[in-house]
């Protein structure tokens, strides 16, 4: 066997050489990036995995390429052609192979007839079929008029497939593309243009880098994601020419470089610094810092934190203000730095709790600082299973930031998954919990709530009225929270459970009762489903609970619509019940009815809520009928002082 192939060797080494040497520069120009020295370009990989396959002996694969391209080189007409296209698709498994024949065949259409080659590209489905987007781009390469003018005549895609003929002549032509940019025929309007100068900026960085950086500004001033690939390209090409030192060297000459790219550039540069140095590349960072220089701060910790990480961990805590950005100052790189150092450092919670502990022996550090501003390293640090860190670090070596850090877990697994984290908040000890409840969204308690059966909702209730050890938080605010979610969930079972603990007490023998907190929100969240049932029903509630019943069934109806809870309140008798509810309707009804709302102000008891809503109440009257006001003052249940008091009032306001 060793003989046969032999006898292949001088034959197949040459194209197998030129088939390496294409893929090796076709890689280089798209800029992958692989591991490198200091002193090289730190990104770009020598042997491209595809040629280096290819070169360990696929035979098969390179002797259809080199059948394919004789056939190319040898058809009569396009019609021929497509015949060969066809066959590439189906019996060429390899995409870059497809695509270098893919290129030749359009090439060689267009040498022979483009119209024929144009009208088959054509005859493709759709508004962007491939194959005409890979003909135009070639034909874009060779003569970009001819190209535009027939792309504007098709009745597909016309934006999408400009750009390809952009694209194919920014290729070959970089220079003259920057210069003439888009022919005026070819109504660009609402395009990327900047994607097409980045598309010449590549190819002339390899083949004259000093022209590339000069026109770089001109072409790309602004920063996005097409201005990041330019200038991240350009400094891979300044380390391949001239090493790491030299690349920041020539940055550096780079003065009449707007500042926002000045800094972009050699950000590129640092981060293949931080390999070897990473306590030099985060100072020189720090003289450059701006908002575009927040991915290298992330890249420069990550190599900094397994080296070093308190003295990385301190260096992103200092990091100056990126500067304005849309009106407020931003620290997004000591958040990218912090967040990175928590991955590295994380899921390993004794270890950062061990970082963490060490940072803090330096007074400038208080606990406080902990919570707020290491925020960004526990999310790094326990992003990908908050549950399990959070648990870590309550479980680690106590320290001075212990507390700090196991809240600021918490406040990142509610923010991502509020009820497991409110579920673990009760059985979190307490020396951790009061601080977690402080920093956790006011939001998060709602979010877990609503997320409850009715009968996860009653065995929460029991734990908030018995539990000895939650005296803290059982708050009326609390307890009545949990009522109106079950409420919403089943009336009825909230109604119940209402009755059950009523009837405990009234017996003594089952605890305290439920507060008027409690009844309210129940009837509340049943009068926003069902507003006539509950009323009736708040009307049989016996005993001091019936006006927090009421109340409640107010509350809820008059959010949508306050005059038929007005007409109902207005049914009940005179006296407290009846009070009970005109706070509630004067609000609600300010803006709906003014005349009815200073009605149920004037029914309220005597206070500064009586004479705040009196005064609202007027306020809003009087923007609709002056003279009502002055009537309205005359009611005889005003006091002299009170009459007074709104007469001045009302001389103030425009009439």
């Amino acid at each position: 066997m060793a003989w046969r192939f032999t006898r292949f060797v001088p034959i197949l080494l040459p194209p197998l050489a030129a088939v390496v040497c294409f893929v090796w520069s076709a890689q280089r120009r798209s800029g992958l990036a692989g591991q490198g020295g200091a002193g090289g370009s730190g990104r770009r990989e020598a042997v491209p995995e595809q040629a280096s396959a290819l070169a360990a002996g696929d035979l098969e694969t390179l002797g259809k390429l080199r059948l394919f391209e004789a056939r190319v080189a040898a058809a009569p007409d396009v019609l021929t052609l497509t015949e060969v296209w066809r066959e590439l698709q189906d019996g060429v498994p390899v995409d870059w192979i497809k695509n270098r024949l893919g290129s030749r065949i359009y090439n060689r259409m267009l040498d022979l007839d483009p119209v024929a080659g144009w009208n088959w590209a054509q005859s493709f489905p759709g508004d962007n079929p491939p194959a005409l987007m890979d003909f135009v781009r070639v034909w874009g390469a060779r003569d970009p008029a001819a190209a535009a003018a027939a792309v504007m005549a098709w009745p597909g895609n016309h934006q999408l497939a400009l750009d390809q003929v952009a694209q194919g002549w920014a290729g070959v032509d970089p220079v003259g593309f920057l210069n003439a940019g888009t022919l005026d025929g070819w109504k660009m309007i609402g395009g990327q243009p900047m994607a097409f100068e980045r598309a010449a900026l590549v190819p002339l960085a390899e083949r004259d880098l000093p022209l590339a950086l000069a026109l770089a500004p001109k072409h790309c001033p602004d920063y996005n994601h097409f201005a990041k690939d330019v200038y991240g390209m350009l400094a891979d090409r300044m380390m391949e020419e001239r090493g790491v030192e030299g690349a920041l060297a020539w940055a550096r000459e780079l003065t009449d470089y707007p500042a926002p790219l000045y800094r972009r550039l050699i950000a590129e540069i640092l981060p293949v610094l931080a390999r070897t140095d990473p306590r030099r590349a985060a100072r020189e960072l720090t003289d450059v810092i701006s908002d575009e220089t927040k991915e290298a701060a992330s890249l420069i910790a990550g190599q900094w934190a397994p080296k070093e990480p308190v003295e990385a961990l301190k260096w992103a805590t200092s990091l100056p203000e990126d500067g304005p950005t849309n009106g407020f100052s931003s620290n997004a790189n000591s958040q990218a730095a912090l967040t990175k150092i928590g991955e590295v450092i994380g899921p390993d919670a004794a270890r950062l709790l061990r970082v963490a502990g060490e940072m803090s022996l330096d007074p400038a550090f208080p606990p406080s600082f902990a919570l707020h501003k290491l925020a960004p390293l526990i999310l790094g640090a326990g992003g990908g299973n908050p549950a399990k860190f959070t648990a870590d670090l309550a479980a680690g070596p106590s320290g001075r930031w212990q507390e700090a850090l196991v809240a600021a877990s918490m406040m990142h697994w509610s923010i991502r998954d509020a009820p497991a984290a409110f579920a673990y908040l009760w059985i979190l000890p307490e020396k951790f919990a009061s601080l977690a409840r402080e920093v956790m969204p006011g939001n998060f308690i709602g979010i877990y709530l609503s997320k409850l059966t009715a009968e996860q909702a009653a065995e929460f209730i029991q734990i908030l009225r018995e539990d000895p050890a939650r005296a803290d938080v059982k708050s009326p605010y609390m307890q009545s929270e949990v009522w109106k979610h079950m409420a919403i969930k089943d009336p009825g079972a909230a109604l119940a459970l209402l009755a059950e603990y009523s009837e405990r007490s009234a017996d003594g023998g089952g605890g305290k009762g439920v507060d008027d907190h409690s009844w309210s929100a129940v009837y509340r969240a049943w009068a926003d489903r069902d507003p006539q049932a509950a009323a009736e029903r708040a009307l049989t509630v016996s005993g001091e609970k019936r006006a927090a019943a009421i109340s409640g069934v107010v509350a809820g109806w008059a959010e949508f619509d306050p005059m038929a809870a007005s007409a109902w309140a207005g049914t009940l008798p005179d006296g407290p019940l009846r009070q009970s509810t005109a706070g509630l309707l004067a609000k609600a009804l300010i803006w709906v009815e003014p005349s009815s709302a200073f009605a149920w102000a004037i029914s309220m008891g005597e206070g500064d809520d009586r004479s705040g809503m009196l005064e609202s109440a007027l306020q809003a009257l009087a923007r609709e009928d002056f003279e009502a006001v002055r009537k309205a003052l005359e009611n005889p249940s005003l006091s002299a002082g009170s009459r007074d008091h709104f007469s001045k009032i009302l001389d103030r306001l425009p009439k």
